[in-house]
Order: C-alpha cells, then sequence, then structure tokens
C-alpha cells in the first residue's frame, strides 16, 4: 500500500509534492481509506491536508478525517484548508517539546456546511479556481527565474574576475519560456 509521510504533502496546496509514493508496511502507519482527508497534527500551521483518492497507509503525524455521510470529501478537503479550521488547529495544539494538534480539542470545530448538493458546487468551483492560480503561480515562477539569470550571468562575471563567462554557464532563458504574453 502506497505510503503518505507528511514531507510527501505541499503546505496549504492540498497536493502530493512526490506521486510516486513509497510501498510503507509499518505496524504504526494509519489507514486512510478513499474519501477520508488526512491533516498534519505537527505544525498544524502549515496546513498539510490530502483528500484521499485511494487507500493510503499514513504516518500518524496525520488526523484522519472521514466525512459524515452529508459531507462531500472534496468540501471537507477545502475546509481542513480554511483559516478557521487551521486556527482551531493551531490552538488545540498540546505538548511542548514538539507540539501537535489534539483532536479531543479540535473534535469540537464546528463549522458552517450547506447541504451536499451545493457543497459539491463549491468543490468544483474551488477546483477551477484553484487551477487557474497554480497556473498563474507557475507562470510567475517561471518569470523571475528568467529575470534571475542575467543577474546570476552578471554575478558569475563579477566572481570570475572579469574574465569572460564561459558559453554554457549561465543558461539562456528562451524566449518561448519567458515571453510576457498573457496567460
Amino acid at each position: 500500500m502506497p505510503y503518505v509521510g507528511l514531507e510527501c504533502v505541499e503546505p496549504r496546496s492540498g497536493s502530493l509534492r512526490n506521486h510516486d509514493l513509497p510501498r510503507h508496511e509499518s505496524q504504526h502507519a494509519l489507514l486512510a481509506p478513499s474519501g477520508s482527508v488526512i491533516f498534519g497534527k505537527l505544525r498544524p500551521y502549515l496546513g498539510k491536508s490530502l483528500r484521499v483518492a485511494r487507500p493510503l497507509a499514513v504516518s500518524p503525524e496525520f488526523l484522519v478525517l472521514i466525512p459524515a455521510q452529508a459531507m462531500d470529501a472534496r468540501f471537507l478537503a477545502y475546509l481542513a484548508r480554511s483559516y478557521d479550521f487551521m486556527s482551531a488547529a493551531v490552538e488545540s495544539v498540546e505538548g511542548v517539546k514538539m507540539p501537535r494538534t489534539s483532536w479531543s480539542l479540535l473534535r469540537d470545530f464546528a463549522a458552517w456546511s450547506p447541504e451536499r448538493s451545493a457543497q459539491e458546487a463549491i468543490g468544483e468551483i474551488l477546483d477551477r479556481e484553484c487551477e487557474k492560480v497554480a497556473q498563474l503561480t507557475g507562470r510567475l515562477e517561471t518569470l523571475a527565474s528568467c529575470a534571475e539569470e542575467p543577474l546570476l550571468a552578471e554575478l558569475h562575471r563579477s566572481v570570475a574576475g572579469g574574465r569572460k563567462v564561459e558559453s554554457g554557464t549561465a543558461s539562456k532563458c528562451s524566449s518561448e519560456r519567458c515571453s510576457t504574453r498573457s496567460v
């Protein structure tokens, strides 16, 4: 069964860092069934949560949230990344050396939840909008990388003592990758 540890989940995104998950056979792993949501207990302000699409073995550093019949899993996943839920998770932290979210305190968290059909519609809208944000973020990262390359080349020339920088030492940004057309 694939294994998900805290290091596998991107903060606040609801996505995996790497989709090539290791197989793990640990007696300490928790089972997260398909349709559940996992939420990181350690450093809850990072908002490491994930909607589970297939059964997974997960680190005991996750809470496994199984939605009630009236709750849509996608809606629950967005709720777990909401400011209110993450604030409640941070407020429920117990421990000194390695503080963790306490389920006994967090389980009383109350949130507005409309009828299931409205939850599904909200989830679809949020999926579309999050995809747009991800595309724009990727574009901005590409543009930032392109803007950085000439600065790195100049820095390299300075460090090289004014000597000519060999071709290929500082990569050139392709015009296709760094065009300024809108996304």
